[in-house]
Formats: C-alpha cells, sequence, structure tokens
C-alpha cells in the first residue's frame, strides 16, 4: 500500500485553505464597507439617519478593527484592500488621536491681581439607585475633594450617607433621593439659589440648575441627566429624545456667564447631540484635557466582563475658564465610573445679577 507524501497535500487541504481564505478576505471587504458606508453617511446627512445615530455612540469600536486589519492585510500584500481598510485607521486618528498625545494644560494668566484666578475641581458621577459602595465613594471624596460634586440616579440610602457623613466637607448639599430620576448637588461654597426642572413627560427624567457664590463671585453649574438610549421607543425615538433634552438645556445656558454643565449625557462625543453641545459655546473639558479614550459606562463591577464602551459622562465649561486637566475616576458599583476635572476660572470682574449678594 503506497503511502501519502507529506510534501504534497492532499488537494482537499489546498481546497479547504483556498475557502478559508476566500471567507476571511469576504469578512474584511464586508467590515470594510460598512465602515466606508457609516463615514460616507456621518458626513453627507449630518449623522441624524438612525443607523449612523446607532453607529456614533461606539465609533471607537467601529473603527479600532481596522488598525490591526490593515496591519495583517499589508503583511499579506493584499495592497488594495489595506488601502481601503486603512480608512478606518485615519478616521480613528482624526476622531481619536489627539487623546493619545501629551495634554498641556492651558496657562492664560491672570487678569489681574486684585481678582486673581481661582482654581476648582468638579465631579459628575451617576450612582444607579444606591448600587454605588458610598462608604468607597465617601472615602475618594474626601481624598480628592473636589469642589462641585453633580449627581444623577441618587437613592435615598446614598443621600442619607452622604448627608450625614460629608456635612464637614460638603456643607451645602441638595438631594432629590428619587432612584433613577433622582438627582444630587455637593457644594464646598455656598448655594445661593437652586432648582430642579422637569421637561415635558416624554423626556422624563430632570435636571437641576443652581447658582453657587464662590467667593462671593456667582457661578452657574448645570446637572444633567439626558434620556438614555434603548427607551420609550425604537432608535429614532430615542435620538429625538435625547437631543430635544440636550436642547432644552442649551437654551437655559448663558455663555456670557461663567458656566459649568455636567453630568450622564447618555450619548457620546461623536453624535449630533455632542456637536449641539459645542456649538452653544461650551467646551468638553476630557476632550479638551483628558487622555485616551475617558470610557465611563457599562462600569466593569456593574456587568461582567463587559468592556468599557461609551463616554458619556462629560464635565463642560464656558470660555472663562481654563481646564487643567480632566480624569475618569475609579469603579464604586455603579454601571457608570465618575469624572472629574480641575479648571481655573478666569474671574476679569464680578457680574452683579438681580437677588444675588457678591459682597
Amino acid at each position: 500500500m503506497q503511502g501519502t507524501d507529506d510534501r504534497h497535500p492532499a488537494p482537499t487541504d489546498k481546497r479547504a485553505t483556498l475557502t478559508a481564505e476566500r471567507l476571511g478576505l469576504a469578512a474584511c471587504d464586508l467590515y470594510v464597507a460598512g465602515v466606508v458606508a457609516y463615514l460616507t453617511l456621518r458626513y453627507t446627512t449630518g449623522g441624524r439617519l438612525w443607523p449612523v445615530a446607532a453607529g456614533s455612540i461606539l465609533t471607537p469600536w467601529l473603527l479600532i478593527p481596522a488598525i490591526p486589519l490593515t496591519a495583517a492585510l499589508l503583511i499579506a500584500r493584499r495592497w488594495w484592500r489595506a488601502v481601503f481598510s486603512a480608512t478606518g485607521v485615519l478616521a480613528f486618528l482624526v476622531l481619536f488621536g489627539a487623546l493619545f498625545l501629551p495634554s498641556v494644560p492651558g496657562n492664560r494668566a491672570c487678569a489681574a491681581q486684585e481678582t486673581p484666578c481661582r482654581q476648582l475641581r468638579i465631579m459628575t458621577y451617576n450612582l444607579l439607585n444606591d448600587s454605588v459602595d458610598t462608604a468607597g465613594l465617601i472615602a475618594y471624596l474626601r481624598e480628592q475633594q473636589p469642589d462641585i460634586v453633580m449627581l444623577q440616579e441618587v437613592g435615598p440610602r446614598a443621600a442619607t450617607d452622604l448627608a450625614s457623613e460629608l456635612s464637614d466637607l460638603y456643607p451645602y448639599q441638595v438631594h432629590y433621593p428619587e432612584g433613577i430620576p433622582g438627582i444630587g448637588l455637593l457644594s464646598r461654597h455656598p448655594i445661593h439659589e437652586e432648582q430642579v426642572f422637569y421637561p415635558p413627560e416624554y423626556l422624563s427624567l430632570p435636571y437641576e440648575t443652581a447658582t453657587i457664590l464662590v467667593d462671593g463671585m456667582p457661578l452657574e453649574v448645570f446637572n444633567a441627566h439626558p434620556p438614555p438610549p434603548g427607551t420609550g421607543g425604537p432608535l429614532n425615538l430615542y435620538v429625538a429624545r435625547n437631543s430635544e433634552a440636550i436642547r432644552l438645556l442649551t437654551r437655559q445656558i448663558d455663555t456670557d456667564s461663567p458656566t459649568i454643565l455636567a453630568g450622564d449625557f447618555n450619548t457620546s462625543d461623536q453624535t449630533v447631540e455632542y456637536r449641539m453641545l459645542e456649538r452653544a459655546g461650551l467646551q468638553d473639558a476630557f476632550r479638551q484635557r483628558g487622555t485616551g479614550l475617558g470610557l465611563t459606562w457599562p462600569a466593569p463591577a456593574w456587568v461582567l466582563p463587559a468592556p468599557l464602551l461609551v463616554r458619556m459622562d462629560m464635565i463642560w465649561v464656558t470660555d472663562h475658564f481654563d481646564i487643567l486637566t480632566a480624569w475618569v475616576g475609579p469603579d464604586f458599583g455603579a454601571d457608570h465610573l465618575p469624572v472629574l476635572a480641575d479648571l481655573r476660572w478666569q474671574r476679569i470682574r464680578p457680574v452683579p445679577r438681580p437677588g444675588i449678594d457678591i459682597r
């Protein structure tokens, strides 16, 4: 019986190899076509079509596979496929590349010695209705000592623990402990005015505004929680809900006054809603001075083994502030991670407003 010559693979092995190669190349072509279609529709329609809006939430994860794929195609000398795949690499570098470069803090000089700059640390965090480890959060707040903390999804236990354990560090606190619609504000400086706005019913989640007096200077803060994706109907309804909630926010903000807007925005930095905030004259602290993708949801302790996917928790400021640095905090058991930013307030002059004593 004649043996098989190992130097000459059987025809069936060759066919299997060719079939696997063709399937791999077909998958490659399908992925690249999807990336090109997404980018084309995004920049020709403004990103308002619901499939494009959905892709914009997860843009980094749509583009990142293009990096190893392009490298593999170059090694395999599949030149034309590598060129088309590099479209995704180029898009990733354009959209996110600056976040991986060293960040240089703003360095505007203070306007005058009699009105020196004031440094502030801001924090925002979604507590997921008492899912958070309040003991760990309290220890972190004592360590970091942010001046103003804006909280979303505040439950009764968290509100009670924060009020009782942090009254020395934060003598000014306002909590609405209603679970998912709950909202709260902690401040080391006097809260002069504070109000919760309940938008139309179909927008569901409230947001909070306050005037905080920092060394007698009025600072406007907005604690935001636009509706999350996937609730209240199909995805196109979500896009309308989120856009309308953020549009209401931008109409409330006077960018001529020092203002900080923070919260869980339930969107990403690649969406139409994000561009609405930019056009309102606000700066995204993490985009300006953060490092990396800054992903904040879903937090690992909440649902394993899902990776962090979206940067939806943000701090926005008017141009009265230099953004020194911004970073994502540790996990305390909620489905989000906290975000912090150090700001330098260019306090050029006090701006008197009716009913506010700025002595």
